[in-house]
C-alpha cells in the first residue's frame, strides 16, 4: 500500500445530483420505476431485482437524472436505530431507472472502478465512520454530504481497484449464496416447528375428542397497570411485573425490571408460579405464550398478559404448547376476525380447543415436544452464529482489501 496516494471522495468524482420524487403516476409526464431505500439490498451492495414504485417525470428531469449503469447511489436521508443512514449500493441497471430524493447519486471520474469505491465506502459505513457525519431532526437522520465527500481514502490504480473489485465479487457473492443457505434452513426450520407442534398438539390435526380450555384451567387477565400509588392508599408498594413484551417466540421468557403500584394482597393473587402458562393479550404479538420454569417471587402481571394455572390432571406446558399450535395454523388469529382491536381476550383464551388425554398422553408428549424443539432451536443458533460469523468476515475482508492490508 506504500504506492497508494490519499485522498479526499470528492477527488474521484465527476458529478453528482440528489434523486428526484416525482409525480403521481399516470399524470400527464412519463412514468418510470423510481428507486427507493427500501429497494437497497445491502448485503448485496446491489439494488433488488424488482422496482415496484413507478413516478411520473418530466423529459428534462428524466434527461438529467435517469440512472445509468455504475452510479453509486448512497442514502442520505431516513435512516433507523439499527441501519444509520450512509450505506452505498453499486447500480447495475437497468438503465433508464430513477431514484428518490433520499439518494445521492455518484458518478466517478475516468480512471476508477465504482465497484471498488462502493466496497470503499461499504468499510467506512460497516466501521461506524459515518455515524459521525449524521444529523438528525425530527426523526429523520441526514447525511452530511460536503462531510461525507470529505472522507480520505488510500487510493490504488485503476488496474488495482478492478483486480480488487474483481475478487471481492467473487468471494463476497460465495458467502452469500452461503448466507441464503443458512437462511433457507432456518426459515425452514421454523416452519417445521410449527407443523411438528400442529401435528401433537392440535385436535384438529390429531383427531382426538377436544374441550375448552376453561374447563381444565383457570384463566385470568393480570392487574392494570398503576404508576403511582392510589389517593388513600398506604399499603401499595413498587413491584417488578411481566409484560406482553417480555413474552418472546418460541417459549422465550425476556425479563426487564419494570414496576407498578401494587398492595400485598395484589402481590399475592398476581403472583406467577413455576407451571403458569402466560399468554400475550394483545398487541402485535397477541396469542405468544411460555410455560414458566420456575416461580417468581415478587412478580405480577400486567393486564394485556393472561395468565392460564391448569386444574389437577393437567400440564402447563401441554396446554402452552396447543396454544402454540393454534398460533401457527392461525386459529387464534381467526378468533379475532371482526374486532375492533385484534388480541386474544381471556374468554377467547378460554374458549381455544384443547385435546382431552390422559396425564400419562400429555406428558410423553411434553418430553417428546422439548426435544424436538430444543434440536430445531440449536440448529437455527448454529445457522443464524454461522451467518453471523460470515457478515463479519466480509467486512473484515473488505476492510483488508480496500485498505492494502491484503493483495490480491
Amino acid at each position: 500500500m506504500t504506492d497508494w496516494k490519499r485522498h479526499a471522495l470528492s477527488l474521484v468524482i465527476s458529478e453528482t445530483f440528489a434523486g428526484e420524487w416525482g409525480s403521481d403516476e399516470k399524470s400527464d409526464q412519463i412514468d418510470v420505476p423510481c428507486v427507493r431505500v427500501a429497494d437497497f439490498n445491502r448485503e448485496t451492495q446491489r439494488v433488488a431485482d424488482e422496482v415496484p414504485t413507478i413516478r411520473s417525470y418530466s423529459e428534462a428531469k428524466l434527461a438529467s437524472k435517469q440512472l445509468k449503469i455504475g452510479d453509486i447511489l448512497i442514502e442520505k436521508s431516513g435512516g433507523g436505530e439499527k441501519t444509520p443512514v450512509g450505506s452505498a449500493i453499486y447500480f447495475d441497471g437497468p438503465e433508464g431507472l430513477m431514484c428518490t430524493n433520499f439518494i445521492q447519486v455518484l458518478r466517478l471520474r475516468n480512471g476508477h472502478d465504482p465497484r471498488f469505491w462502493t466496497y470503499a465506502l461499504r468499510m467506512k459505513y460497516a466501521r461506524g465512520e459515518t455515524y459521525r457525519l449524521i444529523n438528525q431532526t425530527t426523526g429523520i437522520q441526514n447525511l452530511d454530504m460536503r462531510e461525507y465527500f470529505g472522507q480520505k481514502f488510500h487510493i490504488p490504480d485503476l488496474e488495482t481497484q478492478r483486480r480488487i473489485a474483481d475478487y471481492l465479487d467473487k468471494e463476497i457473492s460465495e458467502m452469500d449464496a452461503m448466507i441464503e443457505e443458512f437462511e433457507r434452513l432456518i426459515s425452514s426450520l421454523e416452519s417445521r416447528r410449527g407443523v411438528y407442534l400442529q401435528s401433537k398438539f392440535d385436535p384438529e390435526i390429531t383427531g382426538e375428542p377436544s374441550l375448552k380450555m376453561g374447563t381444565f384451567a383457570q384463566i385470568s387477565l393480570g392487574k392494570t397497570f398503576q404508576g403511582e400509588p392510589r389517593e388513600g392508599q398506604k399499603d401499595s408498594f413498587p413491584v417488578n411485573y411481566v409484560r406482553a413484551a417480555n413474552i418472546q417466540p418460541h417459549g422465550q421468557l425476556v425479563l426487564d425490571e419494570q414496576t407498578m403500584y401494587a398492595t400485598q394482597d395484589e402481590v399475592e393473587k398476581y403472583t406467577l408460579k413455576a407451571g403458569d402458562v402466560v399468554i400475550v393479550e394483545g398487541g402485535a404479538g397477541f396469542g405468544r405464550s411460555l410455560t414458566l420454569q420456575e416461580d417468581l417471587p415478587g412478580w405480577i402481571f400486567q393486564n394485556h398478559v393472561i395468565r392460564l394455572i391448569p386444574r389437577s390432571g393437567w400440564l402447563g406446558e401441554f396446554f402452552d404448547y396447543t396454544i402454540r399450535a393454534h398460533l401457527y395454523s392461525g386459529y387464534i388469529e381467526l378468533q379475532t376476525v371482526g374486532a375492533t382491536i385484534p388480541g386474544l381476550s381471556s374468554e377467547r383464551a378460554a374458549n381455544l380447543p384443547v385435546a382431552f388425554v390422559t396425564l400419562e398422553e400429555q406428558q410423553k408428549r411434553v418430553i417428546e415436544a422439548r426435544e424436538e424443539l430444543d434440536r430445531m432451536d440449536s440448529l437455527i443458533e448454529e445457522s443464524t452464529r454461522l451467518i453471523a460469523n460470515l457478515k463479519a468476515r466480509k467486512t473484515a475482508l473488505i476492510t483488508e482489501l480496500v485498505t492494502g492490508r491484503k493483495e490480491v
